[in-house]
């Protein structure tokens, strides 16, 4: 018998198949080998059917071969998974965060009652500059709005930011507001 019998083999490749589905908790393509080779050997019916046969070491030899091409797949398709899942989150969240602001954008529209003026409400807030940087000076210069320290103090005044004296902190958190859509005009 110069060749494993088929049959032998292919149950060898089923039972690891089975052992998969109950899912194999590492990444160590080693240990997967392992794992699904000792299922093969556990099931008592598959090692009856090896036990008068010679070539039992070829035949785990194909095994391994098949065994390591599971393993093979089995972490591909785990971390492609992982990778879709990733990227479904990330889609989910941009989503969110676009939905967030059309809601404030309808609530800060709405507010005072649905028969005001809209464009007046608008009118309000600063709009969202185009701005990436850390500066209110240079936030406020990107959407063409006065930035000197005294137009400053009425804009933190009317944003309940008392006793404005341009400290980081109060800077910063008036950038947050703008940067979010939510600074007040004074």
């Amino acid at each position: 018998m110069d060749k494993p019998l088929p049959f032998i083999v292919e149950k060898g490749k089923e039972i690891m198949l089975q052992k998969l589905e109950s899912n194999i908790e590492t990444e160590d393509l080693n240990q997967i080998i392992n794992i699904l080779l000792d299922e093969v050997k556990n099931c008592k019916r598959f090692c009856d059917s090896l036990k008068d046969k010679e070539h039992f070491d070829q035949i785990f030899g194909e095994l391994r071969i098949i065994a390591e091409q599971i393993g093979k797949d089995y972490i591909n398709k785990k971390n492609n998974k992982e990778k879709e899942n990733q990227e479904k989150y990330n889609e989910l969240k941009e989503k969110l965060k676009e939905q967030r602001q059309k809601i404030d954008l309808e609530i800060r529209l709405n507010e005072g009652g649905g028969d005001c003026n809209c464009r007046r409400l608008r009118n309000r807030y600063f709009p969202i500059p185009n701005y990436n940087g850390c500066s209110i000076v240079d936030a406020l210069k990107n959407i063409g709005a006065e930035s000197s320290f005294g137009y400053r103090s009425m804009i933190a005044a009317r944003n309940g930011i008392g006793g404005y004296s341009g400290t980081p902190a109060q800077n910063i958190h008036m950038l947050n507001l703008l940067k979010g859509g939510n600074l007040l005009r004074p």
